[in-house]
């Protein structure tokens, strides 16, 4: 149940549903069903007019808000419900009409009504016949919570098998969840920053660290034993031709992966031309780092070179390794803030970019950025911020934005097999 529960909603076909049934799967604090849109008796709506009633939006935004501000959950629309508590689902009902028009008008009816609005809910359409069909609705765990709907606004909150009104006990409890989240990520962050600080330098080289913090923790408890198994990742093979060679080796194969009680970690030493050192970790909490090293030519050489291209397919890489971590957790969607540091040794360093355009820039005091948010699926959401902090840190345009980032992110998922 629970394997079927973390699937990306886009592999959901009839036969899941039809699962479903056989199963009698019952209703739960994060499993919703319903036979039609909750409509009040005597009142005309979607199935009617095409247009949504009031209490349809209304019904179905107190099931999303109170997912939102619980733990997250699914609701499908088109399965019967059994008369018993918690109720079951005993058989598909009749499709749902116009599906495709209905999905659209729902996301936007819900973004317009709840607040604030809740990140990353994903629709997905199971087609029955031409236009006909059932919607699932998947709701993250908020860390923006509480939300309510309406004005003035309504708030529940998900216990059992039943949305229940938020009493204000509950509204204060959500508001420190959400307070702690912070304070978490910044207390990762400056833990991070310090570690790599403390790092020795080598001369003639830029040094660098770039981490994704996950908004909601992603513990390791699975990872130590996968690790040690050699079933950490399912491919080491890199397939398909990414955009620039990356600052850092390739993490996604489970070579030279070791773990301890705080973290795993993969390092790696390259003594080529364009020397390269450092290492992959993803701690106990899921956050995922790489804190590497990077000179091109001799060790006497007193000015480093660097290449943009070459920490944006790094960077493409951590990404895409988040996402591992997340999907490891069910997580087919999951949000993250990156942050990153760069160090030059000694003084300046020659940063190219572009069409080999390049600039001299001071690194030796430090540059950082931020944590960025994004939102990590198939692709990512936010990636030309992130990209723009990245080339301000390094004090270079970013000309392109989030392209190639993008690019070599998707590559990354295809080499395994997570699309």
């Amino acid at each position: 149940m629970s394997e079927l529960k973390n699937k990306p909603l886009s592999q959901w076909s009839l036969e899941d549903l039809q699962l479903i049934v056989e199963q009698e799967w019952e209703e739960s604090a994060d499993f919703e069903i319903k036979r039609e849109l909750p409509l009040s008796k005597g009142s005309q709506g979607w199935s009617d007019k095409k247009k949504l009633h009031r209490t349809e939006r209304e019904g179905l935004a107190q099931e999303i808000v109170a997912f939102a501000n619980g733990r997250g959950g699914l609701l499908i629309i088109g399965l019967e419900e059994s008369a018993d508590n918690p109720k079951r689902a005993i058989r598909l009902a009749s499709p749902l009409s116009n599906i495709h028009a209905l999905k659209d008008s729902l996301s936007r009816a819900l973004s317009a009504t709840i607040d604030p609005p809740i990140r990353m809910i994903e629709y997905h359409v199971i087609e029955a016949a031409k236009d006909e069909g059932f919607l699932l609705i998947r709701v993250p765990q908020s860390s923006s919570a509480p939300h309510g709907f309406d004005s003035p606004p309504k708030c529940y909150v998900r216990e059992r098998d039943e949305s229940k009104p938020m009493t204000m006990r509950d509204l204060q409890a959500t508001f420190w969840e959400s307070r702690t989240r912070l304070e978490r990520r910044d207390i990762l962050r400056n833990e991070k920053r310090e570690q790599w600080k403390i790092l020795p330098k080598r001369q003639s080289s830029v040094s660098y660290r770039i981490t994704a913090i996950p908004e909601l923790e992603f513990p390791l408890f699975g990872l130590h034993r996968r690790i040690h198994t050699g079933d950490f990742l399912v491919t080491g093979n890199q397939i398909a031709e990414r955009s620039a060679a990356p600052a850092a080796e390739w993490p996604f194969c489970n070579r030279d992966w070791s773990s301890d009680a705080n973290c795993v970690r993969k390092s790696f030493h390259r003594p080529n031309s364009s020397f390269q050192r450092g290492y992959w970790e993803i701690d106990v909490s899921g956050a995922v780092s790489i804190v590497g090293e990077v000179s091109l030519g001799s060790h006497t050489e007193s000015e480093p070179v660097i290449y943009l291209h070459w920490l944006r397919a790094t960077l493409a890489d951590l990404l895409a390794l988040a996402h591992v971590v997340a999907a490891d957790h069910g997580a087919s969607n999951s949000r993250w803030w990156i942050d990153g540091d760069a160090q030059s040794n000694p003084n300046t360093a020659r940063i190219f970019y572009g069409n080999n355009q390049s600039e001299r820039v001071n690194l030796s005091n430090g540059k950082h950025f931020r944590p960025v948010p994004i939102t990590l699926s198939t692709e990512i959401e936010g990636v030309e911020h992130v990209d723009d902090a990245l080339s301000s840190m390094l004090c270079v345009p970013s000309l392109r934005p989030g392209k190639a980032i993008a690019s070599d992110f998707q590559l990354n998922l295809v080499d395994l097999d997570l699309i």
